[in-house]
């Protein structure tokens, strides 16, 4: 525990930080506290935390609660060693509060899909998955509704969540939005032609899409609210490749540590001779295409994630029963979560769209968003819980950003 305090202390960004009971008449207490530079800077380290707290709760009980501690502390600092203990238990229980009302403060207003109130398109696809397949997620706008978004990323930082999404000017031209989740404070970070993004630790990297052989990278700190710095020339493969998924054309995804690859079996066979691709991409594919037959896979159109560690290759169960029906179903936008071990997709097709989970650890596969016209999920998870951003699209490519959990 006394590590979260130094830590604490460390991003203070001062020696000895400005306690303002310091400045009035002390109790006996108050003297041990001001005359110990720890002990003051963790007192005024408890008040900020109080005051982030209260801010996110707004009730008479974290009051009251307060009032009992400050209390507690005068009784109990009348020595360096107890007062200490005291401060770093005081520290915990607001950190403790403050992460539970965050969480609670982004699911505020989630509910789950009602059933009588989707589209016939998308009640029909609900007939032909079984209920062991749906599984649908709590979930909220978080735009206003006359907002257009597409194409969401995702990026967690320390307490807070912030999602970058691009719009249309009147003439076409695209923005690229941040906005932090928690504070709802949003940043425009560029407005140009046409872009491609990416988050790589503290950074959202970007470039303009275009024909040209080599196109202008961005780096953009996140949070920051700074403009974004120039990285150097890259070419458009190079930056597919950084991003580590394809196009929706030829739908691929690599696993985060770059040891697996998730590919449509449709697509198998077009990604073998395709000189663009990176030589482990290659690799992988050349591995996929001597352990299965893909022509006799090539129309189910399902995913194929081959592992170079072990060196297999797995197929997602099939959920539809029916050639007729595999037909019409189409994969897009796969992404992987950051610990690898699920996938999620967006698909079209005559009765089927809408998003899915890919759970490789238990081989399952479930529907968690019943609209046919909800695209490009992006996955992550905030204090332990799996969340994912996508699109409710309009008939195009943008529409409602929105926010999605499991229910409880």
């Amino acid at each position: 525990m006394r590590w979260w305090v130094l830590g604490l202390l460390l991003s203070s960004g001062c020696s000895w930080a400005v306690n303002t009971e310091c400045l009035s008449e002390r109790t006996q207490a108050l003297e041990v506290v001001c005359q110990t530079q720890s002990l003051s800077t963790m007192n005024h380290i408890i008040g900020i935390l109080y005051k982030k707290d209260l801010k996110l709760a707004g009730s008479e009980s974290l009051k009251a609660e307060q009032e009992a501690w400050l209390e507690l502390r005068d009784q109990r600092c009348l020595d360096k060693e107890s007062c200490e203990d005291s401060m770093i238990e005081r520290i915990n229980q607001l950190l403790i509060h403050l992460t539970e009302r965050r969480v609670k403060n982004l699911q505020k207003g989630m509910d789950l899909p009602d059933g009588s109130g989707l589209d016939n398109y998308s009640k029909d696809a609900l007939k032909l998955v079984g209920q062991e397949h749906y599984h649908p997620w709590k979930r909220r706008a978080v735009l206003k509704p006359t907002v257009k978004a597409f194409e969401p990323v995702a990026a967690v930082f320390g307490n807070e969540v912030f999602v970058f999404y691009k719009t249309y000017t009147s003439n076409y031209r695209q923005i690229i939005h941040e906005l932090n989740l928690m504070t709802m404070q949003g940043y425009q970070i560029a407005s140009g032609d046409e872009y491609s993004m990416t988050v790589k630790g503290n950074q959202l990297l970007f470039v303009h899409t275009s024909d040209k052989e080599k196109v202008q990278l961005y780096s953009y700190t996140i949070g920051s609210k700074m403009y974004p710095t120039k990285k150097g020339q890259i070419t458009s493969v190079d930056f597919q490749k950084m991003m580590g998924r394809s196009d929706r054309t030829k739908r691929w995804a690599l696993s985060h540590d770059g040891r697996k690859i998730a590919v449509i079996t449709s697509e198998i066979n077009h990604m073998s001779t395709d000189s663009s691709l990176s030589e482990n991409v290659s690799g992988y594919i050349k591995a996929i295409t001597e352990k299965l037959d893909i022509k006799a896979i090539k129309d189910d159109r399902t995913i194929a994630v081959y592992d170079s560690t072990s060196d297999q290759v797995t197929l997602m169960p099939g959920i539809l029963d029916g050639a007729k029906e595999r037909i019409w179903w189409r994969i897009f936008d796969m992404v992987w979560t950051d610990d690898d071990t699920q996938i999620y997709f967006d698909n079209e097709g005559q009765r089927f769209a809408c998003i899915w989970q890919y759970d490789l650890v238990s081989n399952q596969v479930t529907k968690i968003v019943p609209e046919h016209t909800a695209i490009t999920p992006y996955p992550f998870k905030y204090k332990g819980q799996p969340y994912i951003v996508y699109i409710q699209a309009s008939g195009g490519y943008d529409g409602k950003l929105i926010l999605a959990t499991p229910s409880e």
